[in-house]
């Protein structure tokens, strides 16, 4: 019997990240961890471990990956300007990603996989 793969999901209640969350779930061969802000987004699905996490506090990124396991980190964070300006749009279109990747690094796990998704574009980046 092989282990199952234990994916992480960055922006899992927004609308691409939600799809990915479910699509994911369904699979017996993966743990879905999502990461959300506030509890209670996936209460109603059990097999997604929800992680309360906030993207602001940079402790939470060192702590993140040696908290969880993570053999695959999906990235589907996105704002627009008209919801949090380009400063917001910045902050989570682009550091937040790099943040939870560098996070992913430093967590120095044997094998990196992320996958990031822009603007229905999808830019993946597979280490070994």
């Amino acid at each position: 019997m092989t282990s199952k793969k234990h994916i992480v999901i960055a922006g899992s209640t927004g609308e691409v990240g939600k799809h990915l969350v479910r699509l994911a779930f369904a699979r017996p061969d993966l743990v879905v961890h999502a990461l959300v802000r506030r509890e209670g987004a996936w209460k109603s699905d059990p097999v997604v471990d929800e992680i309360i996490f906030d993207y602001e506090d940079n402790a939470a990124y060192d702590a993140l990956f040696r908290d969880i396991p993570c053999d695959e980190l999906l990235i589907a964070l996105g704002t627009t300007t008209a919801k949090a300006g380009v400063a917001g749009l910045m902050r989570v279109d682009r550091d937040y990603p790099l943040l939870l990747i560098d996070a992913l690094e430093k967590a120095a796990l044997t094998r990196i996989s992320v996958s990031v998704l822009l603007q229905a574009q999808i830019v993946r980046v597979d280490t070994t």
